[in-house]
């Protein structure tokens, strides 16, 4: 194949490459949009709050629906459900990254109606500095397998990214979701080899190595036993040394 045919065929593979990241986007953001519109069940709606969080997701279509069903919400919230949801909204709120959405945070927790969702407002309002960081590095495609899901490319994004709350929460959820995909567990397995051997004192870092090891364990594949076991004879600090050995005799 000459020069030109080798240019030609890579430029259209990442053509439709991007065009397939793009549609795929599209999707999840009318997913969120169905999902926080009217007539949408309040289940529906928790659901969709608990993924957006891991969504990378600061389109404004979706988050202007949030803020709007806060807005709605809020005041006259009373019942346990309600009060879980519009909660929900406010903390969620937050993860878009956006700053026009301070304001709105700030209201509901000026109006103090409800301790809790007072609670989760702030928590909003203090993620708003932190998913402006974080959403464009969940979103990420350049690393992206574009036969996996979304959740599973975000979720190898969080563990690339060197931030150990990202990769803390990324391992939870692997754990908690059981999502035990292939392609997922290298990336964990390749990211876990690169940490463990060094002595870490903090307790975000020992928990952080003792999560990822625990979901690379969890998964049960015969293929991971081997950095379970390096993990609980060299790792570098002697609390991720006891963990992995838990974990050895609960899972394998």
């Amino acid at each position: 194949m000459n020069n030109i045919s080798l240019t030609l065929v890579c430029g259209l593979s990442i053509f439709f490459c991007s065009q397939l990241s793009a549609a795929s986007r599209i999707e999840l953001v009318e997913k969120y949009i169905q999902a926080f519109s009217p007539g949408a069940s309040e289940q529906m709606q928790l659901d969709a709050l608990n993924e957006l969080q891991w969504s990378g997701i600061s389109d404004t279509r979706v988050y202007d629906l949030v803020e709007r069903n806060l807005l709605d919400k809020y005041p006259s919230a009373s019942s346990k459900k309600n009060l879980d949801l519009v909660s929900w909204y406010a903390k969620s709120l937050g993860t878009s990254g956006l700053d026009k959405y301070r304001a709105t945070l700030q209201q509901v927790i000026d109006a103090g109606t409800n301790k809790k969702v007072t609670k989760y407002a702030r928590e909003g309002l203090d993620n708003l500095s932190k998913y402006a960081v974080w959403n464009p590095i969940i979103s990420d495609r350049k690393n992206a397998r574009l036969d996996k899901p979304h959740v599973v490319n975000g979720y190898a994004n969080m563990l690339r990214s060197e931030n150990w709350e990202m990769m803390n929460i990324a391992a939870k959820r692997i754990m908690a979701e059981s999502v035990f995909d292939d392609y997922l567990l290298q990336v964990l397995d390749e990211t876990l080899r690169g940490l463990y051997r060094e002595s870490y004192s903090g307790k975000n870092q020992i928990l952080t190595l003792a999560w990822m090891t625990r979901a690379l364990a969890a998964s049960g594949n015969p293929d991971y036993k081997t950095v379970v076991e390096e993990v609980a004879d060299n790792a570098g600090t002697k609390k991720v040394r006891r963990y992995a050995s838990k974990y050895l005799r609960k899972y394998y």
